[in-house]
């Protein structure tokens, strides 16, 4: 069973919609999404927690999001967009997840500049569009909280349906990126060689492999030039009531 998580954050509190749902065998071109069990109320847990790391750093216009505020005020309660949390990936020690995102957002908050595109405005048949990501985390225990990061090999952009960037999403992360390299300055050019539903993706995926260029840094926690990303365009100070989630 999937759960879709959809957050609404009204002034800071959020309420948690879950729809749960079955993978349908489509899904990573006819290959199921192996979900590790996990109690609801983890999910919807991290669900939230995911979910107001994005909206800081979109407030923070952190470096990897400043296209999505072309197309909307971040800063702003009432922009018309929405954060969907479409699946979270666990490890098998629940120390590391693979996080979907989807941003959805009403085009006529998007700039002027945006939708010249003539394939735009002859294909747009709805007042919507979608983009997706992709975050990382890891944790020492499973009682800490979770250290997020971006993980962008692949950003679909402008969809028109979320059902189609779901599928986007799904057959790179699934299939494609298995033939895909991550270019490195130290270590040349590498296979990421394994796709998220492969049994070995969590133990032997160069994503996962600690060190592998810098010292005790993730390859997603270093730029393309392998210099170390700073951490305050990711760290937050998080409140009392998401660290209470976590007790």
């Amino acid at each position: 069973m999937k759960r879709l998580i959809k957050i609404l954050c009204i002034q800071d509190v959020f309420f948690v919609v879950i729809s749960l749902f079955v993978v349908s065998s489509s899904s990573c071109s006819n290959q199921k999404l192996k979900i590790e069990s996990v109690p609801n109320k983890e999910y919807t847990r991290d669900s939230i927690f995911i979910d107001y790391t994005l909206r800081k750093w979109l407030y923070k216009k952190h470096s990897g999001y400043y296209h999505i505020s072309d197309y909307f005020d971040s800063t702003k309660p009432t922009s018309k967009y929405e954060i969907l949390i479409d699946t979270i990936l666990y490890s098998p020690d629940k120390r590391k997840l693979f996080s979907f995102i989807i941003y959805k957002y009403d085009t006529s908050s998007m700039s002027s500049h945006t939708l010249t595109s003539e394939y735009l405005l002859n294909n747009l048949k709805s007042n919507f569009m979608y983009d997706g990501r992709t975050i990382v985390g890891y944790r020492d225990s499973v009682t800490n909280i979770w250290t997020l990061r971006d993980f962008q090999p692949y950003i679909p952009l402008m969809f028109f349906t979320k059902e189609a960037l779901k599928k986007e999403l799904y057959d790179f992360y699934c299939n494609k990126i298995k033939d895909k390299y991550l270019s490195s300055n130290l270590k040349g050019s590498v296979k990421y060689e394994y796709g998220i539903i492969d049994p070995s993706f969590w133990g032997k995926s160069v994503i996962w492999k600690k060190g592998f260029i810098v010292a005790d840094k993730y390859i997603f926690e270093l730029y393309s030039n392998d210099k170390i990303m700073p951490t305050d365009e990711f760290d937050i100070n998080y409140p009392d009531s998401i660290l209470a989630l976590f007790k």
